[in-house]
C-alpha cells in the first residue's frame, strides 16, 4: 500500500477523501496482499481509544463506510475472506483476542453466509413467561399480557413484558406464587413493596404471597437482576444454601444450575452474601462481585468486576470481554432457545464485543464464523466445529 495509506484512511473515516481517493482505498481493501497492513490501519484506531473499549465509534465508522462503498462499488470484486476478516465487519484479530465490531442495529448482510445460515436461522428471544399461582394454575404470559380470561385478581399488566403484583389480603394465608421464564424469553416483575425484578431466559422467581414477618424473602435461579426498594424490613434472596441479604440497592445474581459458580454482582449499596453449608460471610461494596463456587460453597470476592459485562442481558446486548466460545454459546443456547453441542476440540481463542440481542442467531454466527470458527445448524441446534 501506499506510504500515505494510513493519512488516507484516517480522512476516510472523516469522509474527507475525493472520489478518486475512495476508489483507490476500496481497491486496496479489496486485495489480499493488503491485509497485514489494513489491520495495522485498524488496529491504530483500537490504540486511539483512551477508554480501552473494543467498541468505539471510530470502529463502527470504518465498518459503516467500508461496507457501504463495497456495496455501491460493483467494480470492486468481491472480498477475501482474509480482508472480509479486517474489513467487512471489522474483525480484529490481536494478542489471542478476537474483537468483534457490530452495530447494535444494523443487520449485517449474509451473502457470504454458508447456505444453511441463509435457510435457517432462530428469532431472539421475547417477553414470554409462565405464572404460577400458589393455588397451582398456571398462566401463559406473553407481550400481550395476561390472557383475558385469567383470574389474576392481585396481577395487573403494565406495558409489554412488565408483570404488576399486589399483595393479597393478610388474611389470606400465605402461599408462593413463581415465575419463570423459558429459554428464549424474559421478563419483568414489580413485587407488591415496589422492588422491580429483570428475569432473562431459563430463570425464575419464587415470591411470598404475602411480604409478612421480619424479612422479605423470594427465592431465584438463572439470571436475575434486582432494584430492591429500600425499607427497614431487609430483602433476602436464597439459591440453594446460597443467601443474599440486602436493604435497598442494585444487584445481578447469575445462578444456572449447570454453571460451576454463582455470581453475585453489586452497582449500588451493600450486600451480604452468605452461604448456610459453609458459614462463610461477605460484605459486597459496590463494583465487586461475589462468586459461590458450586461444589463446594466457598465464597470469594472480585474487587473490580466488570459491571458493563454483568448488566449487559438487562440493556439487551451480548457483551463479551475476553469471553471463550463456550461461555458465549451458553447464552446464545439460552437466548435463541437452541441446543448447542461441539465436533472436534473446543477453540481456545476468546472474544470481546457486543452485539444487540435483537439480532437473528445467523448475523451472530456469521460475525463469530470471522475468526475461523464454523457453525452447522440443524434442526434446534447448532453444532461448533472448530
Amino acid at each position: 500500500m501506499k506510504e500515505n495509506a494510513a493519512e488516507l484512511f484516517a480522512r476516510f473515516l472523516q469522509n474527507n477523501c475525493t472520489e478518486a481517493e475512495t476508489a483507490w482505498l476500496m481497491h486496496e481493501f479489496a486485495n489480499a496482499e493488503n491485509a497485514a497492513a489494513l489491520q495495522d490501519l485498524v488496529r491504530c484506531q483500537l490504540e486511539n481509544n483512551s477508554a480501552g473499549q473494543p467498541y468505539t465509534e471510530e470502529i463502527e465508522k470504518i465498518y459503516e463506510g467500508i461496507d457501504w462503498h463495497i456495496r455501491q462499488k460493483a467494480r470492486v470484486r468481491r472480498l477475501g475472506r482474509t480482508i472480509a476478516i479486517a474489513a467487512a465487519v471489522t474483525l480484529l484479530i490481536g494478542a489471542g483476542t478476537v474483537y468483534l465490531f457490530n452495530k447494535e442495529n444494523k443487520k449485517v448482510s449474509t451473502a457470504n453466509n454458508p447456505p444453511a445460515l441463509r435457510v435457517k436461522d432462530f428469532a431472539p428471544g421475547s417477553e414470554k413467561a409462565v405464572l404460577t399461582l400458589a393455588n397451582g394454575s398456571s398462566i401463559p404470559l406473553d407481550t400481550s399480557g395476561m390472557p383475558a380470561n385469567a383470574n389474576t385478581p392481585h396481577f395487573t399488566q403494565r406495558d409489554k413484558g412488565i408483570l404488576v403484583y399486589s399483595a393479597a389480603g393478610k388474611q389470606e394465608k400465605t402461599g408462593y406464587h413463581l415465575l419463570t421464564t423459558p429459554r428464549g424469553g424474559r421478563y419483568r416483575l414489580i413485587l407488591s413493596d415496589g422492588t422491580k425484578v429483570w428475569l432473562n431466559a431459563a430463570s425464575s422467581l419464587r415470591f411470598p404471597t404475602n411480604f409478612t414477618g421480619s424479612q422479605r424473602t423470594v427465592a431465584a435461579s438463572g439470571e436475575v437482576y434486582f432494584e430492591v426498594a429500600h425499607n427497614n424490613t431487609p430483602f433476602i434472596v436464597k439459591n440453594g444454601s446460597a443467601e443474599i441479604k440486602v436493604l435497598g440497592t442494585h444487584f445481578n445474581i447469575n445462578a444456572y444450575p449447570e454453571e460451576r459458580e454463582m455470581k453475585i454482582t453489586l452497582f449500588q449499596g451493600k450486600i451480604t452474601v452468605s452461604n448456610h453449608a459453609t458459614a462463610d460471610s461477605i460484605l459486597l461494596t459496590p463494583g465487586e462481585q461475589a462468586k459461590v463456587t458450586t461444589a463446594t460453597g466457598r465464597i470469594t470476592v472480585l474487587p473490580n468486576a466488570d459491571t458493563t459485562s454483568a448488566m449487559a442481558w438487562k440493556n439487551n446486548l451480548f457483551y463479551f470481554n475476553k469471553a471463550g466460545i463456550k461461555t458465549i454459546m451458553q447464552q446464545i443456547g439460552r437466548w435463541y432457545d437452541i441446543d448447542i453441542s461441539y465436533e472436534g476440540a473446543v477453540p481456545a481463542r476468546t472474544f470481546s464485543g457486543k452485539i444487540s440481542r435483537n439480532t437473528n442467531a445467523s448475523t451472530v454466527l456469521k460475525i463469530l464464523e470471522q475468526s475461523n470458527i464454523h457453525f452447522r445448524i440443524e434442526p434446534k441446534r447448532i453444532v461448533v466445529i472448530p
